[in-house]
């Protein structure tokens, strides 16, 4: 488009460009093209308020020219910060996540992969995962509530930081604006004993799986036939507690907690498990619950651009974080939870022979009143695309 073509946007047209994007995801057509929203060829397939909002060219215009920082100077600061082109924007989104809410004491950390195969400088491919290509993050959230309190970007190996040093320094940056007290779960793939000395420093508490072949656990907790099944070994050094807890023969699973400095054994109910290991299940899956959704619920188009695919996904997050502010403080019942009970009228079914005032969900098509199934009629009907739908029988 030609400079002298151009219409500057404004605070309301950009909201509403976003609205769009976000309506057309809860309708379950994100996948489709703008031709088929806008269409007006196929009225069945229209939707009216994407027209009565702004024109299908203009909605065009901006998904394609729609950047995230100042062109002129990204390249200077593409040099210290490969995220350059959304660094601005992710780092005011992060300040608000953690400005809107405060965690309960445990927290999570893991990894989170923003699916992507266009090109993009710090793209990773990790065999594990569904999506395998992307973008990586680092996410600390809420244990009790899922809330995404801090987010980090994964632009590849900082200088020449060991990569030990580089996991240590991930969960201490995510922490650090975290009050004393606060308990953090991590995979193996963090967990150290140095990481356990750096948070104890600053009051706050460690709890992982750690690596068994790592240096800090001796051979006596490695997995071994010789030691039975359910057994528990402790081993107690500084402020930290190692468990090596056997759930079958020949396997071992080490933790490391600097939260836990007693013994405790659960039942046979539940094989013996230390309390160490049942406290670790509980508060792991934090942020594998919150990537399930952020994949199940994503808004998200399709795009070759990743600082845009980034934004989309940033505005993910904030859906599921407005929602858990939602069931905290939203007019709702004490536990913050709300119930189909609390939505249906009373009276959206009239009585039909007897006094049961039974409900029901389904409505009568032609009339929109509520109806049992028994009292309704299924017809399927269909038509070609080239004919016009009509309703007569």
């Amino acid at each position: 488009m030609h400079a002298e073509h151009w219409i500057d946007t404004s605070a309301e047209e950009i909201t509403a460009f976003f609205w769009l994007l976000l309506l057309a995801g809860i309708c379950q057509r994100k996948r489709e093209a703008t031709i088929e929203l806008w269409s007006a060829d196929r009225p069945e397939f229209q939707r009216p308020v994407f027209l009565a909002t702004m024109s299908r060219n203009r909605f065009n215009e901006i998904l394609r020219y729609i950047r995230f920082d100042d062109t002129r100077t990204r390249q200077e600061r593409k040099k210290t910060v490969k995220a350059a082109a959304v660094s601005e924007v992710f780092d005011m989104f992060v300040k608000n996540c953690k400005a809107s809410y405060v965690p309960h004491g445990e927290v999570c950390v893991d990894e989170h992969l923003m699916s992507f195969r266009g090109r993009c400088p710090f793209r990773v491919y990790m065999k594990s995962k569904p999506d395998r290509f992307g973008v990586k993050m680092w996410m600390l959230c809420d244990v009790r509530t899922g809330y995404i309190w801090c987010v980090q970007i994964y632009t590849g190996k900082i200088c020449q930081k060991l990569e030990r040093e580089q996991r240590k320094q991930v969960v201490l940056d995510l922490a650090s604006d975290l009050g004393p007290g606060c308990g953090i779960t991590t995979d193996n793939f963090f967990t150290s004993l140095d990481l356990a000395r750096a948070l104890l420093a600053q009051k706050k508490t460690l709890l992982g799986t750690i690596r068994q072949r790592c240096k800090e656990v001796p051979k006596e907790l490695w997995p071994n036939k010789t030691r039975a099944e359910y057994s528990t070994l402790f081993l107690y050094m500084e402020q930290c507690m190692l468990t090596s807890y056997v759930p079958k023969k020949g396997c071992a699973v080490v933790i490391l907690s600097s939260q836990h400095c007693g013994n405790c054994v659960s039942g046979e109910e539940t094989k013996f498990k230390p309390q160490v290991i049942c406290d670790y299940n509980k508060t792991k899956g934090a942020v594998d619950t919150v990537d399930k959704m952020l994949k199940d619920y994503s808004w998200r188009r399709r795009t070759i651009r990743w600082p845009l695919a980034v934004v989309m996904d940033m505005l993910d997050m904030t859906i599921i974080n407005s929602y858990v502010l939602q069931l905290r403080i939203g007019p709702t019942s004490e536990e913050g939870t709300s119930s189909r009970a609390e939505t249906t009228p009373t009276n959206s079914v009239p009585k039909r022979g007897g006094s049961k005032d039974r409900k029901t969900l389904y409505r009568c098509a032609t009339c929109n009143r509520f109806i049992f199934q028994v009292h309704a009629v299924k017809v399927e009907t269909l038509f070609c695309t080239e004919c016009p739908v009509t309703h007569e029988e």
